[in-house]
């Protein structure tokens, strides 16, 4: 991580979990002046560009990020449907696929 941001060591709490029988620490991104979704799509190219991660690790995005992930897929489907249900209805009520004002 050092490679790629500013590290600093804290004496802090931290704490290893354990999910699934696997052991993870959870590492805090924040951002700041940028969008969410830009910045950690930059973070993951460097990242994969640049870090080797050893055999039998992994990354995993996490929190806003994922949930923000998750809502534009929902939209990549609902917006679609939801026009295709206006030209239905707009159909219905006019009888033809021209509409004259």
């Amino acid at each position: 991580m050092a490679q790629l941001t500013k590290a600093q060591v804290r004496d802090d709490a931290y704490d290893i979990y354990r999910e699934d029988g696997s052991r993870y620490a959870a590492i805090r991104f924040e951002v700041r002046g940028r969008d969410l979704g830009t910045t950690v799509k930059e973070a993951i190219d460097k990242i994969a560009k640049n870090v080797q991660i050893p055999r039998g690790y992994h990354l995993e995005w996490s929190g806003e990020y994922d949930s923000e992930k998750r809502a534009e897929a929902r939209l990549l489907f609902i917006v679609p449907l939801t026009i295709f249900l206006i030209f239905i209805i707009l159909y219905t009520m006019f009888r033809s696929f021209k509409w004259r004002c």
